[in-house]
């Protein structure tokens, strides 16, 4: 079967998990066709292969693509060259996939998923099992949030405030042209008395100087 791990808001990406276990006799001839479809495609390096004790494969089997691979479409890929394994046997498969960036502008990604695994058991016969996993991201533009402060005005008076930080979520899309309306609550005024600051930094972190 395959599971679907947490979303990484910071670089789009999702972990998927398959697991394939035998429940008696021997499997043989194993390949694993994984799809991944239109909206995400697969990092290809963070595919591993362990058994289901977590230890790593050595050598560790074949990935290629996908025998209907069409890039944009169907992202998957293919696993063969397992070894023979017996009932209470298996592996597991972890990797991660990535949103495609053109997407990130959009407020929500659907993130389908789907396996069909093949084999033979020891008679000879084949064995097929699919599985499908779906998910809808909510992509995470911007975050708010508010601190109590004590400011003192033009006369030396305390006056409590809260501070308000409003972040735009790097690597999102080009916000050129975007309007950020913020909305006070009930109760709440603008305190004239303290300017709005912008501040720009670029995808490590560091505040650039146009700020």
């Amino acid at each position: 079967n395959k599971t679907h791990g947490e979303y990484d808001e910071d670089n789009h990406t999702m972990d998927y998990t398959i697991k394939v276990e035998a429940t008696h006799g021997v499997v043989k001839d194993l390949v694993i066709d994984d799809q991944i479809w239109e909206n995400h495609y697969t990092l290809r390096d963070t595919i591993v292969v362990t058994d289901l004790e977590g230890n790593i494969l050595d050598p560790q089997p074949v990935v290629s693509d996908h025998p209907s691979h069409n890039s944009g479409a169907n992202e998957g890929f293919r696993i063969s060259g397992f070894p023979d394994f017996s009932a209470g046997e298996g592996f597991l498969i972890t990797y991660k996939t990535k949103i495609y960036d053109e997407l990130l502008v959009n407020e929500t990604v659907d993130m389908w998923n789907g396996l069909d695994s093949n084999g033979k058991n020891s008679n000879g016969e084949n064995i097929y099992v699919w599985s499908e996993d779906w998910i809808k991201v909510e992509l995470e533009k911007m975050e708010k949030n508010g601190k109590q402060s004590v400011l003192q005005d033009g006369n030396g008076n305390d006056v409590p405030v809260i501070e308000w930080e409003i972040e735009i979520k790097k690597n999102n899309s080009n916000l050129q042209g975007t309007v950020v309306i913020d909305t006070l609550g009930e109760g709440l005024q603008y305190y004239t008395g303290k300017d709005i600051l912008i501040k720009h930094y670029d995808e490590n972190g560091k505040a650039l100087t146009d700020t």
